[in-house]
């Protein structure tokens, strides 16, 4: 279900998942001059499903997104097999894709990488203007 905003505004930048990381993230575009927005989506790695297989809910995933093009500017990841959403993500940004595309994979089950569609569910279907 796409989040619904109760006003219309535009952004160069969406931090998604805010938190201590999330403000840093938001603050280093914003310095920069660019017109930067937090959502705050809260993705504890204990949403995702094989943290709970694992016993090892401790982390989360944030996710730093340009609101232009979609395109998927930084991904911080902390928890149990972390790196499998990681590599994910970087195939991602070196393919330029927009955040659209992990949101609507359909990943294996119980992978830490099924937690990226935990993360992104509830984001707009686009962010391009």
């Amino acid at each position: 279900m796409p989040l619904k905003m109760p006003f219309t505004e535009s952004f160069d930048a969406l931090v998604v998942g805010s938190g201590e990381a999330g403000k840093y993230l938001a603050w280093t575009p914003a310095s920069a001059g660019s017109r930067t927005a937090v959502v705050e989506l809260t993705q504890p790695m204990a949403a995702v499903l094989r943290t709970r297989t694992l016993s090892e809910p401790r982390g989360f995933m944030k996710m730093l997104i340009a609101e232009g093009n979609d395109e998927i500017l930084g991904f911080t990841v902390f928890g149990a097999e972390a790196s499998e959403p990681l590599a994910a993500v970087q195939t991602s940004m070196i393919a330029r894709m927009p955040y659209t595309a992990p949101r609507r994979a359909i990943c294996a089950h119980p992978t830490t990488t099924e937690g990226l569609t935990f993360l992104l569910r509830n984001t707009p279907a686009s962010l391009a203007r």
